[in-house]
């Protein structure tokens, strides 16, 4: 039978009465449908457990601090904070989904620490508002922070909730303790990913190839002015975000820089950003090119090639002969030591040979071009 839990009170619940919570920030929106063993299996993708279960397996259920939970009026009470803590002792006590999920549990584990299983310490609240202000806090900036992603997700449903009572986002950044900018990005980006999502352009769950969700690259360029020309954003457009902030003329757009972003499993094409610094500036440039724009849509071109189409053309050479200058001064340093050349190296020599004899024809025909049309005037 299900035990009676005080509102506010610490109190001692076999793990078999809780549930884990659909909407936990660390899985992506739309679980609703998932199995409890599906959700364990997503926070094992998604947030790291193994560490925890070794500590548990080899420590017990150490009850320091209560999971937060609240009554879902049926047979169970569903966590509204701890369910890292939860997944780990389901996979503990279930061999089964231990091995579903792939995690190594030792076979024989001691009496002191299965007795610490049977039993979990946990504070009921009386709704999801309750302790909304505090776990957020906890994982935003206190000492068990979420990735950007889940604060993004806490943040979202906290102001879709409640922003029709008035809540603004300046309100959840000070209950959270974080900077009014930073939560703004956070929520306005989930505004363009769910619309991504409803109206079936981008599942990032379905159809990204990246192996790991890189949030901050997504909301980092919706605050890039090339991004938001490519989308059709006003300059301000995330001060007060709502529902389908891009229009429907720009959604193709939208599916541009979310393959470019994060890749596209139907198409198989691999995400051409490896690293936020300079590849999202780059990329930027891509997308308000035509000409790169079009062999971006059209091929899988890795970006450097794809950058080399677009952008101020003197800027590339500059760039190119900043590097190459580098090259050539470690080259010479080098060759002062070297008593002989191998034959890889003479081809390559032969290369740069044919290369650099291209090149100063090319830079002779355009300075011969400036001085015919220099008038003098």
């Amino acid at each position: 039978m299900k035990p009676i839990l005080e509102l506010e009170q610490q109190e001692m619940i076999s793990p078999d009465f809780l549930l884990l919570d659909v909407n936990n920030p660390r899985l992506f929106i739309g679980n609703e449908k998932q199995s409890q063993d599906e959700l364990v299996k997503t926070l094992v993708d998604t947030a790291d457990l193994k560490e925890l279960i070794q500590s548990m397996a080899e420590n017990g259920y150490i009850p320091i601090e209560p999971l937060i939970v609240v009554d879902d009026g049926e047979n169970h009470f569903t966590v509204l904070e701890g369910n890292r803590r939860l997944a780990a002792l389901r996979i503990l006590t279930n061999p089964n989904l231990a091995r579903k999920c792939r995690i190594s549990v030792p076979k024989d584990l001691p009496k002191h620490v299965t007795d610490t299983f049977k039993e979990v310490a946990v504070y009921r609240v009386k709704s999801e508002d309750d302790a909304r202000s505090l776990i957020g806090f906890k994982h935003v900036n206190g000492p068990h922070k979420w990735e950007s992603f889940a604060k993004a997700q806490f943040a979202y449903k906290w102001y879709i909730s409640e922003k029709d009572e008035g809540l603004t986002i300046e309100d959840i950044a000070n209950k959270l303790g974080d900077k009014n900018n930073t939560v703004r990005s956070l929520v306005s980006a989930m505004f363009v990913l769910e619309q991504a999502k409803e109206q079936g352009v981008y599942d990032v769950v379905k159809d990204r190839t990246t192996s790991k969700f890189a949030y901050s690259h997504f909301y980092t360029a919706l605050n890039r002015t090339e991004y938001k020309d490519f989308l059709g954003l006003d300059k301000d457009w995330n001060s007060n975000p709502g529902e389908n902030p891009i229009s429907p003329s720009r959604l193709e757009n939208l599916k541009d820089v979310l393959i470019g972003l994060y890749g596209y499993k139907p198409e198989q094409r691999p995400a051409i950003i490896g690293s936020q610094n300079p590849d999202l500036k780059h990329f930027g440039e891509v997308i308000n090119n035509a000409e790169s724009l079009d062999v971006f849509k059209n091929a899988h071109t890795p970006l450097k090639e794809l950058y080399a189409l677009a952008g101020d053309p003197l800027k590339h050479i500059k760039d190119s002969f900043i590097r190459i200058n580098q090259q050539l001064d470690t080259i010479s340093t080098v060759l002062d030591r070297a008593s002989y050349l191998d034959e890889a190296t003479r081809s390559h020599i032969e290369q740069f040979r044919r290369k650099q004899s291209k090149i100063s024809y090319q830079l002779q025909y355009l300075m011969n071009e400036d001085l015919s049309g220099d008038t003098g005037e």
